[in-house]
Formats: C-alpha cells, structure tokens, sequence
C-alpha cells in the first residue's frame, strides 16, 4: 500500500481529535487537525477525517463538519475527508487490545531508537488534554500511514461552499503551501484561491501563461507530444523540493552566490540564468524593501549583468521564467511581463511535465543530451510560432 501523502502535513502543530458519533455514521470518529502558523493564534487549521462510506461524502457532511470544528473556535478552517477501505491503515482503526498494544510498544521503540528530526513540534495535543494516544504515539513517532491506492479526497474550504475532488497527492500539495503562509489570512486567500483554480475552466490549473508561449501550443500540442510522458516521470520526484533544494533538483548548478540572487549554471557550466528567492511576505510584482524594486526589476538587472539569458523567481511551490532579452516571447509585451508561472500546489497530477520541460537546465541549457532534445525552451517557442504545429517532434 502507498504511503499516504495527506499523513505528512506539517503545521504549527497536529492535534488528534474525536468526533461526534452523530456527524456520520461512516466517518471514522478519530480524526486529526493540523494547525497552520499565525502570530496572534488565529492560524489556518485543516480537519482531516476518514470516509468508509460506499459512495463519496454529501455535502451535508462536508459541511456539519465544517460547523462542528468551527463551534470550537478554529477559524479559518478546510476539511479534507479522504476515502478509505477495509485494508486502509488509519489512525484508531484497532478493535483488538493486543494489537493496540503492540503498535503502542513498536511506536515507543521508534521513537527511541530512530528519532524524526521532521517530526511536528513535542506536545502532540487532543482537544480533551488527556494522555497520548495509541494514535498520537504513532504520529509523533514520525512514520506515514497508509492509505488504499488511488483514494479519492474531498476538500471544503473556509467559505464551506463548493467542495473539490482531488487526488490525495494534489490535495496534500495544496495543504502544504497553504500550511506554509506565515498567517491564518494569507492562508486562506491561498487555499480559496487553490481550491477555485482547481473548479475552473482552466485548460491547467497551475499554469498561466504571459506571452512567453502560444497558449494553443503549450495547452493542445505540446502534451501530445512523444516527450511528454517521460518529462512527467522526471518531474514527479522534483514537486515535494523547495528553493535551492529544487534549483539543483532542476539539474542547475549554483555557480555564485550575490547579496539576494543565485547565479545558476547548466550543464556545460554556462551562466544560463539567475535564480531569485522570494519570501513569503513578497510577490513578484509588487516592490520588495528587501530588494528595494521589484523582484522580477531586480532580478532582471542581475541577470542583464550576468549575461544570463533567463530569470526564475521562486516564491516557495509558485515559479516563474523570466527572459532576459526583449523580444523573446511571442506577445509584445516588455520583459517583466512575459513569463510563465507554474504553481505546483495547483498543478494536476498530470501536467507535471510542464516543470521539467520548462524549468530544467536542460530544458534552459545550450545543449540537449542524447536523452532529452536538445534546449527544449527554445524548441516550444519556435513552435509556438507556427500556426498549426503537428505533433510528435
């Protein structure tokens, strides 16, 4: 069975709760909150609980939750409901005190002999304030728990109004950049702003496009492509990394370090672009005291300076490429506004691809290798050019 992906949320903290038996008869009544940061405790919280229902949750369900956590003063406030079976390994799911009894011994031992240095803070709580649990020993122990193969997730935002229907791993990307805001507000503009890319129209959620590409292009020709699959494979390790860790993930060398830019080099040790890190409390237009202008003015200058041909601005999952050179895109817009953000919280399982073809050193680099085409960046521009460009380079 996968490791469940919702199981590694990180917050503030985790609290196990317990719900009320008259909520649903097919909700499992232990479940957990995971408590996002906030300066004055008014941090985002995500109530996940587990479904053994034959058909997906009602609304109504959705939503009692929603006003059943909400009453205990948590706000704002998801509910996630994931889908489990018989074979689901789920928190409180033992019936035989002997089995309790021996995943408590083995969750001790764990903890003793291989400590999770990414364990959520001590003090793992219930709302009751009584000893941990057999559950809360397992959760603080570190370890995932399973969860049945393509499992299905329910998620309520904070205006508990329309429900999305996830993937389990979409879901918990969207959980995570979430969680990471530094204030209960910020979160939940991202989570609502999430959740509607997610119920859109979008042709991929995740991905705008500034006139760096032909929308038609990226949207309709380049995923049927011969290359696509085997991009989406690359890509799938690289959407849990973050900053440097995903620079290098994206095959880039950090060739030099400035004041606030990474100079980035590919795999012929060429500057191919310059790297700015944003905060959190930053976005990509809007001026930075930390960099006194813009980050996209700023990390544009740099890179003119670095005779880097490209910009990528990171703001935690949120990416954007920038080109250095007026002209490059196929809109006639100036620099600062041509680019493609791709937003990995946002971005479905199956549109992964977009990350290794677009942001990949090679995908930015001079040369190809003999196992992908050579620069590939270049490669969708120029097809972004033809009208009507067939498929299957």
């Amino acid at each position: 069975m996968p490791f469940t992906p919702l199981a590694n949320l990180r917050g503030e903290r985790r609290i196990s709760v317990r719900l009320d038996a008259d909520l649903a008869s097919d909700l499992h009544p232990d479940a957990e909150v995971v408590v996002g940061a906030d300066a004055f405790g008014a941090g985002l919280q995500v109530l996940i609980a587990d479904w053994a229902g034959p058909g997906a949750p009602s609304i109504g369900v959705l939503r009692r939750l929603h006003a059943w956590r909400q009453a205990r003063k948590a706000f704002p406030l998801v509910v996630v409901i994931r889908q489990v079976d018989s074979d689901g390994f789920q928190p409180g799911s033992w019936t035989d005190p002997d089995e309790a009894s021996s995943l408590h011994e083995t969750a001790a031992s764990d903890v003793q002999t291989s400590p999770s240095t990414d364990a959520p803070p001590p003090g793992l709580l219930t709302d009751r304030g009584d000893a941990p649990s057999v559950t809360q020993t397992w959760l603080d122990s570190g370890r995932p728990r399973r969860a049945p193969a393509g499992a299905s997730v329910w998620v309520l935002g904070p205006n508990a109004d329309t429900p999305a229907t996830l993937s389990e791993s979409q879901a918990a990307r969207m959980l995570r950049a979430t969680l990471e805001e530094s204030a209960g507000a910020a979160a939940r503009r991202r989570i609502t702003g999430l959740l509607g890319s997610a119920g859109s129209e979008s042709d991929c959620p995740g991905l705008t496009n500034s006139g760096l590409f032909s929308s038609h292009y990226l949207f309709r020709t380049l995923p049927q492509e011969q290359r696509w699959e085997e991009a989406r494979k690359r890509a799938r390790p690289l959407l849990e990394m973050r900053g440097q860790t995903l620079v290098r993930g994206l095959g880039f060398k950090i060739q030099d370090r400035l004041a606030h830019a990474l100079v980035l080099a590919a795999e012929r040790d060429e500057q191919r672009a310059v790297a700015v890190l944003l905060d959190r409390n930053e976005t990509f237009e809007a001026e930075s005291a930390r960099l006194g202008q813009s980050p996209a003015g700023y990390g544009l200058a740099k890179a003119r300076q670095r005779n880097a041909e490209w910009l990528i601005l990171m703001r935690g999952d949120q990416l954007r490429p920038y080109p250095a050179e007026a002209g490059v895109g196929v809109g006639s817009r100036s620099r600062v506004e041509t680019w493609l953000e791709l937003d990995l919280a946002a971005l479905d399982d199956d549109d992964t691809a977009y990350l290794d073809l677009v942001f990949s050193a090679t995908a930015l680099g001079r040369e190809g290798n003999r196992r992908r085409p050579a620069r590939q960046v270049q490669t969708v521009r120029d097809r972004s050019r033809e009208p009507a460009a067939p498929a299957n380079l």
